[in-house]
């Protein structure tokens, strides 16, 4: 996949549709290695170059959102996302990302209203995972642990995100006290994912 992307750019270095494959791609493996350091400033590379051809590229302004947000940049993030937001206000993953940015910046009732909406396009393991999160701000640890077991139960077994998504299971477990879940659950994603950081 890498390779014929970087064939394409090679033939056409402002293949905006290119540009934002790469992003993606590199920032999975952020994902994956844990090597944010080095995949955030290659993917923020190919988006920068996709927003200079097209500002309004919906794809590479929900990827420069998500890479300002896991940097820790929560209103710069929010704010890309919000735009982004306006030019698709159809698309869940968006609304995920002002979830994301609402809750860092403390603004929970809109982060509440994000997550719905998100909900309501597409309730999946994403959705269920910030729902989970939210819950678990309010003190609904009942509910948190519910949302993020239908996160688990929406995703394929081994697949990262639901190994991720089990994991924060586990921890859900752990905090309110019920160890023997939360190991059963680390075990689980360790057997489906040996190795999971």
């Amino acid at each position: 996949e890498s390779y014929k992307l970087f064939q394409q750019l090679k033939a056409n270095p402002n293949d905006g549709k290119s540009l934002v494959a790469l992003a993606t791609m590199y920032i999975r493996e952020a994902r994956v290695t844990a090597n944010y350091a080095y995949y955030d400033k290659a993917a923020l590379a190919a988006i920068n170059k996709a927003l200079q051809l097209n500002p309004q590229d919906f794809e590479a302004l929900t990827l420069q959102s998500l890479v300002y947000l896991s940097q820790h940049h929560f209103q710069d993030g929010l704010s890309i996302a919000e735009k982004a937001k306006a030019i698709n206000p159809y698309n869940a993953f968006v609304y995920g990302l002002c979830v994301d940015g609402n809750v860092e910046t403390g603004n929970y009732q809109e982060a509440v209203a994000n997550a719905d909406q998100m909900l309501s396009i597409r309730p999946d393991m994403r959705s269920y995972a910030r729902a989970s999160y939210l819950r678990e701000i309010y003190g609904d640890f009942p509910g948190a642990i519910q949302a993020m077991q239908m996160a688990v139960d929406a995703g394929a077994p081994g697949d990262e995100g639901t190994e991720w998504s089990r994991v924060q299971l586990g921890q859900l477990y752990e905090n309110t006290g019920d160890m023997q879940n939360a190991k059963m659950n680390y075990q689980m994603a360790l057997d489906r994912r040996p190795g999971y950081p």
